[in-house]
């Protein structure tokens, strides 16, 4: 037996965690010079005689790496699921020895301060290719942007509130993908032209939706971030905190429950694009977007990615 077990899901093709973790693997044992057993997760899964019928929390779902010491069965764990504290919590409740788990999704301060074993970690694009056509659409993009906030994707959840309400004011664009398909490199020429892009909180808080944004130079406007990452994002540095709380509930209010009228919805809306106006024409509008921009090149390079994650093995010294 090696020393060192590899798993994860050999997923579809061009899907990016699947494709990332094989990426991973292989600069993992070029540059340890290890020779890893690979497992795929499913068979790792009945090494450890769970159930056969994986739910979508198990640490063995198509989202999750797992580095395995066989000479104790301590595990590092990375994952890229939605609800990836679910995930260490399913570990913690079949008492699977994780010595790091590292993950973004929903991975909150809070969550962070109750454990000693979790570490932030870097976030994925939806598809492999993504990384490459968006620096090639980098080199095509008009220098002149239009003064828009852009918006592209499915109306799930409370989002079809916040889509259809923002959709009332000229000033966003927004486009519903359940009714039209829109290819990806449509897409990001879209939101290379616009000077203003917006991420909705998903699932998972945080969106690959926010590495397009500050990789493609457009200004991103989103609620607060709640979910951790490897390198912090900070509001009022890396993006701009369009929407609250209260702006939120005034929407479902009125889309949802009409207890609010649509001149009011209007009027917010309003005055909080004439206070994007005035930011936009500071310099902070331009140190906002180099400041996402650099950190979009420290932490969304898959190179940049792989080594991001080597450095929480501490030449393995973590398995001791």
């Amino acid at each position: 037996m090696k020393d060192y077990t590899i798993s994860y899901s050999s997923g579809w093709p061009d899907w990016y965690v699947s494709e990332f973790y094989k990426f991973f693997h292989k600069k993992l044992e070029e540059k340890t010079g290890i020779d890893f057993e690979y497992i795929e997760l499913r068979e790792l899964n009945k090494q450890y005689n769970f159930e056969t019928e994986i739910s979508s929390d198990s640490v063995f779902g198509h989202y999750s790496l797992i580095i395995k010491c066989n000479k104790n069965g301590k595990l590092f764990v990375h994952s890229w699921y939605d609800h990836a504290f679910a995930t260490l919590e399913w570990c913690e409740r079949n008492n699977l020895d994780i010595v790091l788990f590292s993950g973004v999704s929903n991975i909150t301060t809070d969550f962070v301060n109750a454990r000693n074993n979790v570490q932030p970690s870097v976030y994925c694009f939806e598809y492999w290719s993504d990384y490459a056509l968006l620096e090639q659409t980098l080199q095509t993009k008009s220098q002149q942007k239009t003064n828009r906030a852009y918006f592209a994707g499915l109306p799930h959840g409370v989002r079809v509130h916040f889509m259809e309400t923002l959709a009332l004011h000229p000033f966003f664009c927004i486009k519903d993908k359940s009714n039209k398909y829109i290819s990806k490199d449509t897409y990001y020429k879209e939101i290379s032209e616009s000077m203003f892009g917006v991420s909705f909180n998903g699932a998972a808080n945080i969106c690959y939706r926010d590495l397009e944004l500050f990789g493609l130079e457009t200004l991103n406007l989103r609620q607060p971030l709640l979910a951790l990452t490897y390198e912090p994002l900070v509001p009022g540095v890396h993006y701009y905190e369009f929407f609250n709380d209260a702006f939120m509930s005034k929407i479902i209010d009125y889309h949802a429950f009409n207890k609010v009228s649509k001149e009011e919805v209007l009027c917010e809306i309003n005055n909080k694009i004439n206070l994007l106006q005035e930011f936009a024409n500071t310099e902070q509008y331009g140190n906002m977007i180099s400041q996402s921009k650099e950190w979009y090149i420290r932490n969304c390079a898959p190179d940049r990615q792989v080594e991001i994650l080597l450095s929480f093995l501490k030449d393995f010294s973590i398995f001791e």
